[in-house]
C-alpha cells in the first residue's frame, strides 16, 4: 500500500474553524498514526476507514476516552497502560511492569511473562460485568500492540522531525 497519499490527504485538510496550531497537531497527529510497518498495515487501513465513516470505531465505554484522537486505534504505549490499568483494575506499579514487559516482546515471540498479566487483565475486565470473549478481543488488541509499541514524547519528535525534513527537502 502506498501511504504518502494518505499522508497528503490528511495533511491537506481544510478545516478552517482550527487555529495554525490545531491544524499542526491534526498534521502532526496524523503522520505518527502513519510511522508503522507495512505488516501493521491493517491499523492503518481501520484508522482511514473510521476516518472515512467507512466502518464504525470500537465501542467500549470504559477507555473510549483514550482513543479521541486515534479512531479506537491504540498507538502509543500510554493509551496501552491507561487500558490496562483501568481494565485489569490494578496499581500503577503493575501497568509499568507489563509496559516493560511488552517492551521487551518483538511480533511471534512475546514475553513468557505475559501470560500473569493477561490473567489479571481478563479477571479484573470481566469483573466489571464485561463477557470473556470481548475481553479477550480486547486482549489480542493490547497484544497486537507489542509490535507497534512507542511512548507518545518519541513519537512527537520522530514525526516532527520527519515533518521537517520533508518540508525542508521539498
Amino acid at each position: 500500500a502506498n501511504y504518502s497519499g494518505a499522508y497528503l490527504e490528511f495533511k491537506n485538510e481544510e478545516a478552517p474553524e482550527f487555529s495554525r496550531y490545531e491544524r499542526w497537531c491534526h498534521s502532526l497527529g496524523n503522520v505518527i498514526k502513519l510511522r508503522v510497518s507495512k505488516k501493521d498495515s491493517d491499523k492503518i487501513e481501520k484508522y482511514i476507514k473510521i476516518k472515512n465513516g467507512e466502518i464504525e470505531k470500537d465501542d467500549n465505554p470504559l477507555i473510549d476516552d483514550l482513543f479521541e484522537n486515534s479512531r479506537s486505534v491504540f498507538c502509543f504505549q500510554e493509551q496501552i497502560m491507561l487500558a490496562y490499568q483501568r481494565l485489569a483494575d490494578c496499581e500503577l506499579v503493575e501497568t509499568d511492569n507489563f509496559r516493560k514487559t511488552i517492551s521487551k516482546s518483538k511480533p511471534g515471540k512475546i514475553d513468557p511473562n505475559i501470560e500473569k498479566y493477561k490473567e489479571n487483565f481478563l479477571r479484573g475486565y470481566i469483573s466489571k460485568g464485561v463477557d470473556e470473549s470481548k475481553a479477550n478481543e480486547v486482549w489480542d488488541k493490547v497484544i497486537g500492540f507489542v509490535s507497534y509499541s512507542f511512548n507518545l514524547s518519541h513519537a512527537v519528535s520522530y514525526a516532527a522531525t520527519g515533518y521537517w525534513a520533508a518540508y525542508y527537502k521539498a
